[in-house]
């Protein structure tokens, strides 16, 4: 697999049971309605088969209800994560970190 991922398959094989994924707020005064104040969210029990945008949808009970589909995450080794692939895709461990922030600017389709 490119970038030296392991197949999705493969990785939730060698990988059982759900994880849980460390999301990193950003501390943003203007957005605090979103709970922007700088923590670590601890988002539990996320199964390697969910989708980047599954972990959107958990994460938007503990932001203060912003859309999902205004989130971007961001991963250390992967970049701007898309909404598509798996957890496993992206080879997620337990306790794997990812940053959160708003999308700048509304994308055409």
């Amino acid at each position: 697999a490119g970038g030296g991922l392991v197949a999705a398959a493969d990785w939730m094989r060698d990988h059982p049971g759900p994880i849980t994924v460390a999301v990193q707020v950003p501390k943003e005064e203007n957005n605090a309605k979103f709970n922007f104040d700088g923590r670590v969210v601890s988002v539990p029990d996320v199964g390697l088969s969910s989708s980047i945008k599954d972990l959107k949808e958990r994460l938007q009970e503990l932001l203060g209800g912003l859309p999902a589909n205004k989130m971007k995450l961001s991963h250390v080794r992967h970049g701007v994560l898309k909404d598509q692939p798996s957890l496993a895709f992206y080879n997620f461990a337990d306790g794997e970190a990812v940053a959160v922030s708003t999308k700048e600017r509304g994308g055409r389709r």
